[in-house]
């Protein structure tokens, strides 16, 4: 899938993702770190990703890869 935009609001911890065929996709985040069971650390280090690389963080929800990255 292809990413045409990506903004992370820190406000309601929302990643939102528009797709090249202009589907909107609205992720709560703490949701899917809670589901993983993710400790401190691994939080930590999605929060940064989620606020300077957002296309990142997307990537990683949309190939279902996140716990590689935690």
């Amino acid at each position: 899938m292809q990413l045409r935009a990506c903004h992370y609001d820190d406000n309601s911890d929302i990643l939102t993702v528009v797709d090249s065929d202009g589907i909107i996709y609205r992720y709560h985040c703490y949701e899917i770190e809670n589901s993983m069971e993710m400790h401190t650390a691994a939080r930590s280090r999605l929060r940064w990703l989620k606020e300077i690389e957002p296309y990142a963080f997307a990537e990683l929800v949309f190939q279902r890869d996140m716990r590689q990255f935690a």
